[in-house]
């Protein structure tokens, strides 16, 4: 899915933002990477965003608050992951228009697997997908995708991204390649660690197995 012919579309992808101290990295971050890349739209990881758990393991999540200051610093969509729920008042963090929590999970869970971000008469659709390594009990994140490609065959769509949130390279790999030429990027997400096996696939598909972390 290629950009509009007449420009190019840079897209800046923020990974895993955990806690107050990932968030005022960002914040403070942000302008210079503006400066540099020249982003016309900047989408963010933020299922970490706040520790709402005695710890890191115990509860991480979203709140109102997290998407306001993501909001205040110019992001335009928000990913999440199997931590989307952990905080008391997700519900309320995922009805924010901004917010897209994993599709292939049970349709009747609180907020929307795919969100449309519009800058200059572009539209972005971001789309959050998970694994069963890191959710047990999911849909398959390729039936999931293909379904949301074709409800954008009504609505278009000029570019679309995804979060593959997950464990396993492999199973990273064979997604991307799966659906290589019909998305901008598949990129990933959950592990923190960075990977550098970043490629353009056939078809022009920008990957990453793991885009890393933000914060402590």
């Amino acid at each position: 899915m290629a950009a509009p012919a007449d420009r190019d579309i840079h897209l800046l992808f923020i990974g895993d933002v955990v806690g107050d101290a990932g968030l005022d990295l960002l914040a403070s971050a942000l302008p210079g990477l503006r400066q540099q890349l020249h982003p016309d739209f900047v989408v963010v990881n933020a299922e970490n965003a706040s520790l709402t758990g005695e710890n890191a393991v115990a509860g991480a999540g979203m709140t109102s608050r997290d998407v306001e200051r993501l909001r205040a610093i110019g992001v335009d969509a928000i990913t999440g992951g199997n931590h989307s729920w952990d905080s008391a008042e997700a519900a309320r963090a995922l009805e924010a228009h901004e917010v897209a929590r994993p599709l292939n999970v049970d349709p009747g869970a609180s907020g929307r697997g795919a969100v449309v971000a519009v800058r200059r008469g572009v539209r972005l659709g971001v789309v959050s997908l998970i694994s069963a390594t890191a959710l047990p009990g999911v849909r398959p994140p390729y039936d999931a995708l293909v379904e949301q490609l074709e409800r954008w065959q009504t609505d278009p769509v000029d570019l679309v991204i995804v979060d593959f949130h997950g464990e396993s390279v492999s199973e990273k790999q064979i997604f991307a390649w799966s659906v290589a030429g019909r998305v901008t990027a598949v990129l990933g997400t959950h592990t923190h660690v960075p990977t550098l096996d970043d490629r353009v696939l056939p078809g022009g598909t920008a990957y990453v197995s793991d885009v890393g972390m933000t914060g402590p």
